[in-house]
């Protein structure tokens, strides 16, 4: 739906129309300018405008302390690595259990 109708045919609602994307690097006054002089042609139904990311805030999202995501990854890496190390301490308590049972069998073997 337009603002206002049509001059040539007094139309308001529209079938039909262009989406238009336009990337450009601006401060908020550009942007209220820009915004103002696309609001003064009849042919633009809407406009809007939407942040682009920046470096910076990619940098900001591989920052652990402030991303949620990265933090339970992590805590999920920790975890997995506690229950591997745990896996490996009982396997190495029943190896040198199981050595020391063999070591007493074989002596009492030789012993007789």
């Amino acid at each position: 739906q337009a603002k206002y109708p049509d001059f040539l045919t007094q139309q308001r609602y529209y079938d039909k129309g262009r989406f238009i994307s336009i990337y450009y690097d601006a401060n908020p006054a550009t942007l209220k300018q820009v915004e103002m002089v696309l609001s003064m042609n009849d042919q633009v139904l809407r406009v809007t405008h939407l942040k682009a990311r920046s470096k910076l805030d990619w940098i900001t999202m591989e920052r652990e302390d402030k991303n949620p995501y990265m933090q339970r990854i992590l805590k999920q890496d920790q975890q997995k690595a506690e229950r591997v190390k745990a896996e490996e301490a009982a396997i190495a308590t029943a190896a040198t259990s199981t050595d020391a049972a063999v070591e007493n069998v074989i002596d009492n073997l030789k012993d007789d």
